[in-house]
């Protein structure tokens, strides 16, 4: 190409020649800025730094991240533009315990609808639908997975729930091949061999059990079932190595790698490689003298470019930091054995993704640098080669079974007996500017003797952040928001008290718990017995250690380290104190069966658990001034009266809802009557977990 000759000449080109890295660091930077403001600091100090080094560099990063995000709003626009399209070719299929998913896509557009099991849908199928759209809300509780966001940078238009779908006629598309290949592997090979065929060889993981998944996820080896640049690599080695003798070894190797694109349908680990690889072939056939990073780089830049949403996908994120890992490691180790090279990439692996993992899985298995070096043998050079000749060679299959068999034992195995795992709290994003900062200024001081002072600090300093994260010096309450039923957590100091546990849906409870950095409770309180109440408590118990477990007499649950209480129970918090009133006696609506929960602090917190107009005679005689009171039973017609308002007259009032439409809370009758109090009162169907901290109400979708 004269286009690549004359460019060598070109003064730009020999200013960014090995400079593409800090050009893509700088991108990524002003992209992290958009969201999260914080990093704005840090990427300013930045671009002063490329400014004094080299202006040209400085106005190429801020050039094409003006054309990243301009592309990405545009994207965006087009993404979130109302339309009435109820029909579309069926692109992916995606099927549950009760009802499957289906994505389907007309024009610019795609659209999730949620649908039963009742009819079989392929992929490729043209349907038309009818339905109600399904509103997506944003995260809900702190920590949480976040939805929505995930659905936009996925260009999901919109969700519908489909009350009739119809299936007009298959239309051809580039993932034909694709579906073929499923079709025939489902067709030739039995479990468990089919799911692992499909996940290695088109990147179709929708068939792997929750346990072999979880496994997987344990051990931390998931990103060699994900079609990683290193499946892509050994492809390519057998391909090159089969069109040796041949003239056009490139142009065909080149080819083939983008019909497999196509198979993938664009896998953004597969489409970062096979970027590489062209790169490379160009690299190497115009003599652009780009070092390996370059490379990458370039790659980075231009997927980010082709679509920036990529930049938020997860499998994205840790190809390319991993990939990134591999080329700055490679030639510091080029002298020692494969062995000890696959241990020590691996341990820098772990280290370096460290927060994205933690964020994920909330933990973090120290053995996982160790795993992955039997893993990625068994995996790589032995299940992926086989599962490209067995799809020729079918007649293999109860071979390849039962090696596939034999894996599957082994993933278990280690997950389940092979693991040290340390639980890790989620990372926000200025622990992990802390967090790589280190590192960047670890590596500054390569000649200093001091460094291993300064790692044994951070270390310190790390632990802290684990064993400490969840220490409040002054009183936190959590109101959580939850699908159906409540849990509301106290902390003081190091004391940790948890009410009730919510119905359980998602342990979306436990998650929180283990993402707040909270790995021990003191209490947990179980006000009642109705599921919506306690049907997370068996999680939660599991998930982290429960020292003491209060019901109340009545109460039929049973748990270890349980306490039964029959008269008030009072339990320090520090200064503060939590006194607990079980019922006196047993009612026939078990709602007013509820411990009602006194919190004693800077603030007065009253707690009626589910606790109904026809029991509220067990708050007579009590006299203690209450400021915030969570009222009874959802916000329900038939709690918290007018006379009971009179009495305790509270400032605050907290209104845990659930979001079960078919209950109706809270019910407008009781929002007038607080009104008419003059109660301010804080909803979690509207303002999602609302928390008390530092004398103030905050909330999450402010």
């Amino acid at each position: 190409m004269l286009f690549l000759k004359e460019l060598k000449n070109k003064l730009l080109y020999k200013k960014l020649l090995n400079n593409y890295f800090l050009l893509a660091f700088g991108i990524v930077l002003i992209l992290l800025s958009l969201k999260h403001y914080l990093v704005i600091l840090v990427t300013i100090v930045y671009l002063i730094y490329i400014y004094q080094k080299s202006k040209e560099l400085f106005y190429v990063i801020v050039g094409l991240a003006l054309i990243i995000i301009l592309i990405y709003f545009l994207k965006l626009k087009i993404t979130l533009r109302d339309h009435h399209y109820l029909e579309g070719q069926i692109i992916n299929i995606k099927k549950g315990d009760t009802s499957q998913t289906l994505t389907v896509k007309k024009s610019w557009f795609k659209i999730m609808v949620y649908t039963d099991l009742k009819t079989e849908y392929s992929v490729l199928d043209y349907v038309k639908f009818q339905g109600e759209e399904v509103i997506i809300d944003g995260v809900r509780i702190p920590y949480d997975f976040d939805y929505k966001e995930y659905l936009k940078h996925q260009g999901i238009s919109k969700v519908v729930s489909a009350t009739s779908i119809i299936k007009v006629k298959k239309r051809f598309s580039y993932l034909y091949l694709r579906e073929l290949i499923a079709i025939y592997v489902d067709k030739f090979f039995s479990e468990p061999g089919n799911m692992i065929i499909k996940g290695l060889v088109i990147g179709d993981s929708k068939s792997f059990t929750l346990d072999f998944a979880s496994d997987l996820r344990i051990n931390g080896t998931s990103h060699l079932f994900a079609i990683s640049g290193a499946h892509v690599n050994i492809i390519t080695y057998f391909l090159i190595k089969v069109f040796a003798r041949s003239k056009h070894q490139d142009k065909i190797v080149s080819s083939l790698l983008i019909i497999y694109l196509f198979l993938t349908n664009f896998l953004p680990s597969v489409l970062r490689a096979v970027i590489m690889y062209l790169l490379h072939i160009l690299n190497k056939k115009y003599q652009l003298h780009f070092k390996t990073l370059d490379l990458l780089a370039i790659a980075f830049i231009l997927m980010v470019i082709i679509n920036p949403f990529y930049f938020f996908n997860l499998s994205f994120q840790l190809s390319f930091i991993v990939t990134t890992i591999i080329v700055l490691l490679t030639s510091l180790i080029k002298d020692k054995s494969v062995l000890i090279q696959t241990v020590i990439i691996s341990t820098a692996a772990v280290i370096v993704t460290l927060p994205i993992i933690a964020n994920i899985n909330s933990e973090v298995n120290l053995l996982s640098p160790l795993v992955n070096v039997v893993f990625i043998f068994l995996v790589l050079e032995i299940l992926l080669p086989l599962s490209f000749i067995i799809l020729v060679l079918p007649f293999l299959s109860k071979f390849y079974n039962l090696l596939v068999q034999g894996f599957i034992f082994l993933n278990n195995f280690f997950a389940s007996q092979i693991k040290i795992s340390v639980p890790l709290p989620y990372f926000q994003i200025y622990y992990s500017l802390i967090y790589y900062s280190f590192f960047i200024v670890f590596f500054s001081l390569y000649k200093l003797k001091s460094r291993k002072i300064v790692l044994s600090f951070f270390l310190v300093l790390f632990s802290f952040f684990i064993l400490f994260r969840s220490y409040t010096t002054n009183l936190k309450v959590t109101f959580l928001d939850l699908y159906n039923g409540e849990s509301i957590l106290i902390q003081k100091g190091a004391s940790k008290v948890l009410i009730d546990t919510g119905a359980g849906q998602g342990k979306k409870v436990s998650s929180f718990l283990r993402k707040s950095g909270i790995y021990h409770l003191d209490y947990l309180i179980i006000t009642h017995d109705h599921f919506d109440h306690y049907g997370e408590a068996k999680d939660i118990c599991d998930e982290v250690k429960v020292k003491k477990v209060i019901t109340s007499s009545i109460s039929k649950l049973s748990f270890q380290r349980q306490i039964k209480i029959s008269s008030p129970y009072t339990i320090k918090l520090g200064k503060d104190e939590l006194i607990l009133y079980p019922p006196e006696k047993q009612y026939l609506d078990e709602n007013n069966n509820s411990i009602i929960t006194f919190l004693k602090s800077e603030l007065n917190f009253l707690f009626l658990g589910d606790l109904v107009m026809t029991g509220e005679e067990r708050l007579n005689g009590f006299k203690e001034k209450i400021d915030v009171l969570k009222v009874g039973h959802h916000g329900s017609q038939t709690a918290t009266s007018p006379n009971l308002l009179s009495i305790l007259k509270p400032k605050y009032a907290i209104i845990q809802t659930g979001r079960v439409k078919s209950f109706g809370f809270p019910d407008q009758e009781l929002i007038n009557r607080l009104n008419n109090y003059q109660i301010k009162t804080y909803r979690t169907d509207l303002h999602y977990t609302i928390v008390y901290q530092n004398k103030k109400f905050t909330y999450l979708n402010q």
